[in-house]
């Protein structure tokens, strides 16, 4: 069994390289159980913030309407929380090398960000830091 930092202390740790990101999500997430996708956000300090958001019956390829929600479900916490940057972590059993339906999945949502604030709203424009693969053989940057 591997041992967790809680949400209080990871949150004191910024994540500010690309190997930091898939520290935090090897930390949170850890190996692939099932598919499924996982939502985790920083501040504009490069901190994790305290929401964690799993999402599974994801389709492995969902549709342009599909995809707009789950960016507006993204905006939408990310604006609760404070947070200015997104990590999507794709969990899945499996190696490490992405099939080519995951890699177009994974330039769909590239595509759809950064994700600028409506018009009246001050929040600030939110940003895809990374994506990330917890698969059977550990963490990957995708």
């Amino acid at each position: 069994m591997k041992l967790r930092r809680n949400a209080a202390t990871t949150a004191q740790h910024p994540v500010p390289t690309d190997s930091d990101v898939c520290g935090l999500a090897a930390e949170l997430v850890g190996q692939a159980i099932r598919r499924q996708l996982w939502l985790l956000f920083l501040d504009r300090e490069d901190r994790p913030v305290p929401l964690l958001i799993p999402i599974d019956d994801v389709p492995e390829q969902p549709s342009d309407e599909g995809l707009a929600a789950l960016v507006g479900l993204a905006c939408g916490a990310a604006r609760e929380a404070e947070a200015v940057q997104l990590i999507v972590v794709w969990e899945r059993p499996g190696g490490v090398e992405l099939s080519a339906e995951e890699r177009e999945l994974c330039a769909r949502l590239e595509s759809a960000y950064p994700v600028e604030p409506e018009e009246g709203d001050d929040s600030p424009a939110l940003r895809l830091r990374a994506q990330v693969l917890a698969c059977s053989d550990g963490v990957a940057l995708v």
